[in-house]
């Protein structure tokens, strides 16, 4: 299906769509889900198919919502390792995510919205701050520097007692 708007309406894919197929299911590590139904197969794997039909289509730009919400820990890591080498690459990526740690992991740039408007947004180490965090999420949080990537995290503090 990534491949619809590159092929006629009547027309079979071509040698460069299905090497575009191949290679994207190869980058999301599903060239084995290729052949199952989707009622066979679970949400991160869905999650994972839908990534790559996105990259198949060769778009240099990614909207992404919330895209690995159903995955697995090591599946969002290898999804965002991926999508940061497709980024140095040239592909563009906005993500919607609520996965705090994960975006400041791997994001350049954060956009914090709170009440339906911009409430802070820039390079992720001058916007992932514990007084930004605590106002958009309304909960107390400990901020301190991942061990080995130097970037920002976050631990989530109880309201009460």
């Amino acid at each position: 299906m990534g491949r619809f708007p590159h092929v006629g309406r009547f027309a079979a894919l071509g040698v460069g769509d299905r090497a575009a197929i191949k290679a994207a299911l190869e980058d999301t590590d599903t060239t084995a889900l290729a052949a199952r139904l989707v009622t066979e197969i679970s949400g991160g794997e869905r999650q994972r198919l839908v990534l790559a039909r996105a990259l198949a289509q060769g778009s240099p730009l990614m909207l992404m919502d919330e895209a690995t919400a159903a995955m697995d820990v090591h599946r969002k890591i290898d999804t965002f390792d991926l999508l940061t080498e497709k980024n140095l690459g040239g592909l563009t990526v906005v993500a919607v995510m609520h996965d705090l740690n994960l975006a400041a992991l791997y994001c350049r740039e954060l956009l914090f919205m709170k009440a339906g408007e911009v409430f802070a947004h820039g390079p992720t180490e001058k916007v992932f701050t514990k007084e930004t965090v605590e106002a958009v999420y309304e909960t107390p949080v400990e901020l301190f520097t991942h061990p080995s990537t130097g970037r920002p995290q976050l631990f989530f503090s109880k309201r009460r007692g």
